[in-house]
């Protein structure tokens, strides 16, 4: 089986960009956070709504009511009610949080950079991965997996074939998907 890092199409014509989720009591989320019952996400800038996005600083997938509801009966992932101040459609939206993380990078084929020890604005995250120029995955460790997040770079998600070719048969706006 395939598998694809999920990425927001950031070059789809007159799109909306969103920014900054935060939760209830104002915070920033970031996915290694607690998580909130509902959500708050602002227009950065305005245009066209897709049904998948992400925020702009720290890639947490924000998805349309429609794109939730196909994907919404799975373990794997969860979805959290999210406002989209200034957006005034007949859609809803929801954060999609991907629940399971695996140690999968393959690090003798793929080309990266990771956090050092004396990073100067993220220390704490020494030894993450900072940067894929290259991902590949060992494919071993995700047999039967179909949505995940990469360990130590939490914010890369991974998909299968199956649930790629689900959502391209769907027709969802927003999408773009990179093999690994």
């Amino acid at each position: 089986m395939r598998y694809y890092k999920l990425e927001d199409e950031i070059d789809y014509p007159s799109r909306w960009y969103l920014c900054g989720i935060t939760t209830e009591q104002g915070m920033h989320l970031y996915y290694d956070e607690a998580y909130s019952p509902s959500l708050t996400a602002n227009i950065n800038q305005d245009g066209i709504p897709l049904d998948f996005t992400s925020s702009d600083d720290n890639f947490i997938p924000i998805v349309s009511e429609l794109l939730m509801n196909v994907l919404n009966n799975r373990l794997d992932v969860i979805f959290i009610p999210t406002e989209i101040k200034g957006y005034y459609g007949y859609l809803k939206y929801y954060t999609m949080i991907a629940t399971m993380i695996v140690d999968c990078v393959d690090e003798k084929k793929s080309e990266f950079n990771k956090f050092e020890v004396n990073d100067p604005v993220r220390p704490d995250k020494a030894g993450d991965y900072r940067a894929f120029f290259k991902l590949v995955i060992d494919k071993n460790k995700v047999l039967g997996k179909d949505i995940f997040r990469v360990a130590r770079s939490t914010n890369t998600l991974i998909i299968s074939e199956r649930i790629k070719n689900l959502l391209e048969s769907e027709g969802f706006t927003g999408l773009k998907f990179k093999e690994v």
